[in-house]
């Protein structure tokens, strides 16, 4: 999904746009919408006019999602890995950067480029595993550093499969990580709060995460002293993190709402509460929802 962004000078707003990603496991069918869904007034433009814009800023956005990573993938990484050192002599446990040839470029070529990883990398101890209970191995992340991602979100209905103890071991790699890039999603308590930014062509970008759900044999993993949480949409909390985000003097603020099953009304009827709460606080701000379909086994693909 390849989108431009406009920022405006309207100075006292805090968004040029207000763009909710979600990342979806299921087909969306527009038809099965609730017919009271709002989801925000248009703010980016695929044929804009050019005299209008003439003296603003455009960024591109691709956003891609839902990159999960099913033992078939995991499984036909190793592969790769193997016939590769046949034919190289350079030796790796799993070679990931083959399954993104075909939009490597738009990665790279995106001033902003965004990827839901649903999967918890919270190290080999835990096991490599694929569904239902997801752990991928470094290696699948540190492809997506090196193909140039912008932002990665974690907050997703699988991020607590390895419990407490990979949920903070997931947020412990992305933070060691080395790149030009910024996770969203994991948090501490201590650190929830601190609203992460990147800036790109001089327009300052805010970004929050959160997501609908976690699966339901995980959703009491957290223990009640915990120093982590997952990241709910709940109204309190947009609106504060909203209000956050305008105070850091964000030209944009990005969105994420990972989940599962859009087409569902109640998971619908979550991304239109997002929206509302950001209305009342951003009134004057455009807003845009994407969806971000699961590409990862071919299914939904956009």
């Amino acid at each position: 999904m390849i989108k431009n962004i406009y920022k405006t000078k309207l100075a006292a707003l805090l968004c040029a746009a207000v763009l909710v990603l979600s990342g979806c496991m299921g087909p969306v069918h527009p038809e099965k919408m609730p017919a009271d869904t709002n989801l925000g007034k248009p703010a980016l433009e695929e044929y804009p006019d050019e005299e209008k814009y003439a003296t603003e800023t455009r960024l591109s956005f691709a956003g891609f999602g839902d990159n999960i990573i099913h033992e078939a993938v995991f499984t036909d990484a190793a592969n790769r890995a193997s016939i590769y050192a046949s034919n190289t002599g350079v030796s790796s446990r799993y070679r990931f950067v083959d399954m993104y040839e075909g939009i490597a470029d738009l990665i790279s070529d995106a001033d902003i480029s965004y990827v839901n990883h649903e999967t918890p990398i919270a190290g080999d101890s835990f096991g490599i595993k694929g569904y239902p209970d997801f752990n991928a191995p470094d290696e699948a992340g540190d492809t997506l550093v090196d193909l140039g991602f912008d932002i990665i979100n974690m907050a997703n209905n699988h991020m607590l499969d390895m419990g407490e103890a990979g949920l903070r071991e997931t947020i412990r790699y992305w933070d060691n990580k080395s790149g030009d890039f910024v996770m969203i999603g994991g948090y501490t308590k201590s650190d929830y709060d601190q609203v992460r930014i990147i800036e790109r062509k001089g327009v300052k970008i805010a970004l929050l995460s959160y997501t609908t759900f976690v699966n339901d044999k995980h959703k009491n993993a957290l223990s009640s002293g915990s120093e982590y949480l997952v990241p709910y949409a709940n109204e309190a909390t947009i609106r504060r993190q909203t209000a956050l985000a305008h105070e850091s003097g964000a030209d944009v603020l990005i969105v994420d709402t990972a989940g599962r099953l859009h087409n569902k009304k109640n998971l619908m009827d979550e991304l239109a509460k997002i929206d509302r709460v950001i209305g009342r606080e951003l009134p004057d701000a455009a807003r845009e929802t994407l969806l971000v379909l699961d590409a990862t086994t071919g299914q939904n693909a956009v």
